[in-house]
């Protein structure tokens, strides 16, 4: 019984450890690559992982699950996308990240990146523009995205 308890523990902890800021980019990643479909999960306050790559000009579709017991928010300011993602439930976002656009985008909780800090990073390979700046106003208020939006930009 106490060899069972112990390696639950140790799972409990690898699993801990492993969702404390992670950086996931999928298989062949790189200029030209097919991004695809990336998951992000939410909880407690912070996404998991907090930094992904895609390539410029590949359609990619973000499934966002919301682990935790409050709504939280997926937004990318210089995209207008502004996806809310209730408790216990899943969202997805589309988008295709331009060769002229930011090369660092930055995503975030609408509702919790200025008292938490949730938010994190999209690395474009390809892209030429500078990184943007999280949360940063745009010139007019973001429209709500539906559960499958598709955004080209």
């Amino acid at each position: 019984m106490r060899r069972v308890q112990a390696l639950s523990a140790m799972a409990l902890l690898a699993v801990g450890l492993a969702a404390c800021g992670s950086t996931y980019s999928p298989p062949g990643a790189g200029a030209g690559a097919p991004s695809g479909a990336l998951a992000l999960t939410t909880q407690d306050f912070q996404y998991t992982p907090t930094s992904l790559t895609v390539a410029a000009g590949q359609p990619v579709t973000f499934t966002i699950t919301n682990h935790g017991p409050h709504e939280h928010n997926f937004s990318i300011t210089s995209l207008k996308i502004d996806q809310d993602v209730a408790n216990g439930k899943t969202e997805s976002v589309t988008f295709t990240p331009s060769a002229a656009g930011p090369a660092v985008l930055q995503f975030f909780c609408s509702y919790h990146f200025k008292t938490n800090g949730m938010g994190g990073s999209i690395t474009v390979t390809g892209a030429s523009g500078a990184p943007e700046t999280p949360g940063a106003t745009t010139a007019s208020p973001a429209p709500a995205a539906s559960a499958s939006a598709q955004y080209h930009y």
